[in-house]
């Protein structure tokens, strides 16, 4: 079963990486067009949350679905398509709103400290992501593959 999850872990750091960036990138210019200020939550972080979760619903099962196709045609033993829905849809969960509050977090320091949130946020975000998908997608995996 192991050697199908492995088929998640390049989707796993893709998007960690990609949904990092999305949300640094709009918090960084948000800041710099004065949609808000740092560190002060108003609608504008609020739509981008709801968008997240949208991110989150959409991405969840078709990450589940593209790996167990995956296994399938390999010829890898994989979980069942439920538990993997599991793994995948709470490893993306903690990648999703981790990313959005680090990405706030980090933009608004760095706005507040004087510094780019443009080239502070994204490389960051990127590194940080990686590091909180892979070690996710591992306690996901120990949680639900006894």
């Amino acid at each position: 079963m192991l050697p199908g999850l492995l088929i998640l872990v390049p989707q796993v750091i893709a998007k960690s990486g990609s949904i990092g960036g999305i949300f640094g990138a709009r918090f960084s210019s948000g800041m710099h067009l004065g949609f808000f200020t740092p560190f002060r939550v108003n609608k504008y972080l609020i739509g981008h949350l709801w968008a997240a979760v949208g991110f989150w619903i959409a991405i969840s099962p078709i990450a589940a679905f593209i790996t167990y196709i995956g296994a399938v045609i390999m010829g890898i033993k994989i979980t069942a398509i439920l538990t993997l829905l599991y793994i995948t849809g709470g490893t993306l969960f903690v990648i999703v709103f981790s990313s959005f509050i680090l990405d706030f977090l980090l933009a608004s320091f760095s706005y507040r400290i004087g510094l780019d949130p443009s080239n502070i946020v994204i490389p960051l975000i990127t590194s940080f992501g990686d590091i909180i998908g892979i070690f996710t997608l591992m306690y996901a995996i120990s949680i639900f593959v006894a």
